[in-house]
């Protein structure tokens, strides 16, 4: 004992050494890192998964879940609350859609959500609710330019990047997204149509494959394939969740193959099981070419003067 008073010069070592250990291992951040679990994060995943294939509900279920798992992960949380709030603006639930946008921002800091890597027509919609909920300028008038007629090339490195991906990874639905997405940008029609094929075969209840593969359909004029794939729209989502607009829009299509086809008979039918749903805002609010918009205006017209 008489040594350690002494020279108590290796005590303090000692008790030194404990109290930096202590206090770099038990940090609430650091625990909060090392204890964060796989579920978590595979199911951040899975919610975003939901979000492209427009199963807003799903989506809403596991990112909330995702983002009460990933305590001390901020930047998968923000991702997380991004998603959570565009999942709610699409199920037109405006407090919490601004209110998740709002914790994504805290969560953030001076980062800014630009160092998400997020789907860029996602980044779009995301950039228009930040205006909306005045939690960013809006952009600044472009002055009007000359069209640039020029296609832009297909990143052929980037394809066949999704393409090796989505070989070992059949069923990873956002992958087929990511590869339609790509086309669709390069005006490449058939081939985002073939990549909607192959989404379907290997995951036959992707629902929105089947809406997105009778858009182009549509805009192919293969209004018989297109009614084809509307109806399994329709079918599946008594299996599962799905907004209302895209539903609402599969029916908006049936009517115009239909009628299209000159099928009265079909039409008819469509248009009289639909009726209450094609309010002049409801069919404004739908992404339909102008064309189209004033077709199934004066279709509904038309059935509503036949009736009276």
């Amino acid at each position: 004992m008489s040594k350690f008073r002494s020279n108590p010069f290796p005590v303090l070592i000692i008790f030194t050494f404990i109290i930096t250990f202590l206090t770099a291992y038990t940090s609430p951040d650091l625990f909060a890192q090392q204890q964060v679990d796989p579920f978590y994060t595979n199911l951040l995943h899975k919610g975003v998964q939901s979000f492209v294939a427009g199963n807003y509900k799903d989506a809403v279920k596991e990112l909330e879940l995702a983002n009460f798992g990933l305590h001390g992960k901020d930047d998968l949380r923000a991702k997380a609350c991004i998603y959570l709030g565009l999942s709610h603006y699409y199920l037109k639930d405006n407090v919490k859609s601004e209110k998740y946008l709002r914790d994504a921002e805290n969560l953030l800091g001076d980062k800014g959500f630009q160092s998400i890597d997020i789907n860029d027509s996602v980044r779009a919609v995301l950039e228009k609710l930040l205006v909306t909920f005045k939690m960013a300028e809006p952009p600044p008038i472009a002055p009007i330019l000359k069209k640039n007629t020029k296609k832009p090339a297909a990143n052929l490195n980037l394809i066949k990047e999704l393409e090796r991906k989505i070989k070992a990874k059949p069923k990873d639905v956002s992958l087929y997204y990511d590869l339609y997405s790509l086309h669709m940008e390069n005006n490449k029609q058939k081939d985002a149509l073939k990549t909607l094929r192959n989404l379907i075969k290997k995951n036959p209840d992707e629902l929105m494959g089947y809406h997105l593969t009778g858009k182009i359909q549509y805009n192919l004029r293969k209004y018989r394939d297109a009614e084809k794939s509307f109806a399994k729209v329709l079918e599946l989502s008594r299996k599962f969740t799905v907004a209302e607009e895209i539903l609402i829009e599969s029916r908006a299509y049936l009517i115009l193959c239909a009628h299209i086809r000159r099928d009265k008979e079909r039409e008819s039918k469509i248009v009289a099981a639909s009726l209450e749903l094609f309010t002049k805002e409801t069919i404004d609010s739908l992404n339909l070419a102008e064309r189209d918009k004033i077709m199934l205006r004066t279709i509904i017209e038309n059935y509503k003067n036949k009736q009276n």
